[in-house]
């Protein structure tokens, strides 16, 4: 397939690995079908023309089968290797003879099995005549012409003195043939599954794909060494979803493009190629239909291959109106309903088909009959409940993308029960929350920014859904407290974003259980504290900063009547929680909120100056432990301690260990933010340092005292490993930690 986009794909795994491998096997094999011609072309020409009556007897019969075995391979090459296809159909045909011939079946009377009997021997015979030429014939030839190099009795060699070297010139390039044959076949012998599972582990598709791909290149290449040029996965998966001619081969499509365009491990350039081959193609309308009666209500397809068709469909959601697509908004929708508790899944069917339930008997009967690939697994509550909600994240992010357009929008708006689906499905799973709190977390995220610009939208005055939000506002609190009373639900960012969707959808909720209990009202009075000072919305803002103010354990400090004596109360919280909390949890929390502040408060007003202050002011605190840790590092060869009794510290002080973690990365942006770029900040920072790591007390070896840079520099490069030279970085690095906290 040429290229159809100006994606670089020469630093992909399967360009690089397996698209090299089959265009050195074309090669060989072009090597290996150019020398058998040159073998026939000279053994009749030269040989057999020639030199027929000083032939002995056996040179002639060996002559004779070299012959026929090279013309075999020419003719099985400028046929498109059509022998080798048939040689595969017939041992698939006889296996599946063999397998009915041998199942037990009811309906088959004894005429039928004498007539199965019959058709296997027919085709084994002609496996049996037609087989071990294409498969042993080279192997066949390459020995025969060892044989007689060995011999080297070439008969009547007086009558002609050019017959003994014409035949060693032949028979030595049919062994140069038989050699270059044989390097390829014990290289794909050996390197096959080692190369699968080499791109299977630097990408996200799993082994039994890359294989196929492996195979369906190299069976491309052996006929066309240009047949590799602008192939990778994306190509290869939209070929086999475009030009599919059986259902099977739609399915493995969207198995290999669901898996490499997977969010997080997805280079960019899968994305922009994947997109631009879908959207481009005149098949784009009848392709998403198809995708999505695979993901609708009444798909018997497994949670996995729904949930990859999804992806897709999320992929070029902005290409789609749904008008064009009846029941279009059903098949989406249906990913928002729980199906955890479909327990019916049917092992004896292919692992495709994981809800039988919805095939007609025939399709199973078909399935079971024919295919013969049983699933070898049921699957349990647990995994259930994960696909489920894998699922609800597409569907809910295919209607956020969705509802950027007008039409679809109405189409969206108007569907039954749709806020329903989207609060009390996706938000109010306890199990889910339990069990897996990333995906509740992204459920959380995604329902609530679907809700967001489902109210936000211009068009928004033409319905009513700020009244039938209303009817399940107790169920959204319920969530937002579910979250914030949550320990292990650690993401900093969703949290603050599903509380700044809330205050978007209902300015004036009251979250009661954050007013009673203390964790929670801390841990929100934060949250708050960053919307305020970070949001671009100044309503949402406005909100924050009232409830901000309204918070009891700011009352309770006094008389706080600005916001600006709100949010300095807030901070002293939040550094006091830093230095002083005895749980090590609450302190690594704080830790993170104040780093986040640090990164991303940058308009220069008494804000900042405030966050300015109450940072510097718990810096001697936070650069003593820090300067605990490196001397504990430093000195952990010289305490005589085994391996084993360090590992056993390190277990004990787990939490200790993170709460390090995260002081040392909150130094580390203060370093990159504030550090030489504000005069104010940077001497402070300088003599805070200088005190808590005072010059040595012999006389003789006075050190100069360490400053916060060195300091910080230090610590950073023990906790992460990794030296960082004269202490200085690029500026793109510096960009990069500023955005991925590397």
């Amino acid at each position: 397939m040429a290229r159809l986009s100006p994606v670089d794909d020469s630093g992909w795994p399967e360009v690089n690995i397996i698209n090299g491998r089959a265009v050195f096997v074309g090669y060989l094999l072009f090597g290996v079908r150019g020398l058998g011609l040159l073998v026939i072309a000279w053994n009749t020409a030269v040989l057999l023309g020639g030199f027929v009556p000083n032939l002995e007897t056996k040179d002639f019969w060996c002559l004779t089968a070299i012959t026929l075995i090279q013309a075999v391979g020419v003719v099985d090459f400028v046929l498109k290797a059509k022998l080798t296809e048939i040689l595969f159909r017939i041992f698939r045909m006889l296996r599946r003879l063999f397998a009915k011939f041998i199942r037990p079946n009811p309906y088959r009377n004894k005429i039928m099995r004498p007539l199965y009997l019959g058709t296997i021997l027919g085709y084994l015979i002609l496996l049996c005549l037609l087989a071990p030429v294409p498969v042993v014939g080279l192997y066949i030839s390459t020995g025969i012409s060892i044989w007689r190099l060995i011999e080297h009795n070439y008969g009547n060699a007086s009558g002609s003195t050019n017959l003994g070297p014409s035949l060693y010139a032949l028979y030595s390039l049919a062994v140069v043939q038989g050699v270059l044959y044989g390097y390829k076949t014990i290289n794909a012998i050996g390197t096959r599954t080692k190369l699968a599972e080499f791109v299977a582990s630097h990408t996200s598709v799993d082994k039994e794909l890359v294989l196929a791909y492996l195979d369906n290149t190299v069976s491309g290449c052996k006929k066309d060494s240009s047949f590799a040029t602008g192939r990778n996965f994306v190509t290869y998966a939209v070929n086999l979803m475009m030009q599919s001619k059986s259902n099977a081969s739609f399915i493995v499509g969207i198995r290999v493009l669901g898996q490499v365009i997977q969010p997080g491990r997805c280079p960019r350039g899968r994305l922009f190629l994947a997109k631009h081959l879908l959207t481009r193609s005149a098949s784009f309308p009848h392709l998403i239909q198809r995708l999505l009666e695979t993901l609708g209500p009444r798909s018997p397809y497994s949670k996995e291959i729904r949930e990859h068709a999804a992806s897709i469909v999320a992929l070029v959601t902005g290409d789609i109106h749904l008008e064009q697509f009846p029941r279009g908004i059903q098949c989406i929708t249906s990913l928002l309903l729980d199906t955890s508790q479909e327990s019916e899944l049917s092992s004896h069917l292919p692992k495709e088909y994981e809800r039988g339930w919805l095939l007609e008997k025939f399709e199973r009967d078909y399935l079971v009959l024919e295919l013969e690939r049983p699933n070898p697994s049921q699957g349990d509550e647990n995994n259930q409940l994960l696909g489920y909600a894998k699922l609800a994240i597409q569907g809910l992010r295919i209607l956020r993308k969705l509802a950027v357009d007008h039409d679809n929008y109405k189409i969206i708006v108007n569907t039954k029960d749709l806020i329903s689906m989207i609060t009390n499905a996706p938000l109010i799973s306890s199990q889910l929350h339990k069990d897996h709190h990333d995906e509740w977390l992204d459920m959380v995220e995604e329902a609530l920014e679907l809700m967001r610009w489902l109210m936000a939208a211009p068009w928004e005055t033409e319905t009513n859904l700020l009244d039938e939000t209303s009817k399940y506002r107790d169920a959204i609190i319920s969530t937002l407290e579910s979250l914030l009373e949550c320990s292990i639900c650690y993401s900093l960012e969703k949290r603050i974003k599903s509380i700044e969707n809330l205050l978007f959808l209902d300015p004036s909720v009251e979250i009661s259980f954050a007013m009673v209990n203390g964790d929670s009202r801390r841990m929100f009075m934060w949250i708050l504290l960053v919307i305020f000072l970070l949001s671009d919305n100044s309503s949402i803002r406005g909100s924050a900063g009232a409830k901000l103010l309204a918070m009891p354990s700011l009352r309770s400090q006094g008389s706080a009547t600005t916001m600006l004596q709100s949010v300095g109360f807030a901070l002293g919280d939040l550094t006091g929680t830093l230095v002083d909390a005895q749980n090590n949890a609450d302190r690594v929390h704080a830790a993170q909120i104040l780093e986040y502040l640090c990164l991303n408060c940058t308009t220069d007003n008494e804000y900042l100056k405030r966050l300015k202050k109450v940072t510097v002011d718990v810096m001697p605190t936070v650069l003593q432990e820090i300067l605990g840790f490196i001397r504990e590092i430093q000195f952990v060869p010289d305490t005589g301690l085994g391996s084993g009794d360090v590992s056993q510290g390190h277990g004990e002080q787990k939490e200790g260990s993170k709460l390090r973690e995260a002081l040392t990365s909150l130094c580390w942006i203060i370093w990159v933010k504030w550090y030489g770029e504000d005069p104010d900040v940077t001497p402070q920072l300088d003599e805070i340092a200088a005190n808590v790591c005072p010059e040595e007390d012999k006389p003789a070896e006075k050190k100069p005292a360490k400053k916060f840079e060195k300091l910080v520099l230090e610590a950073r490069k023990l906790q992460k490993k990794e030296v960082i030279p004269n202490g200085k970085l690029s500026v793109m690095r510096m960009l990069r930690i500023c955005c991925n906290r590397e």
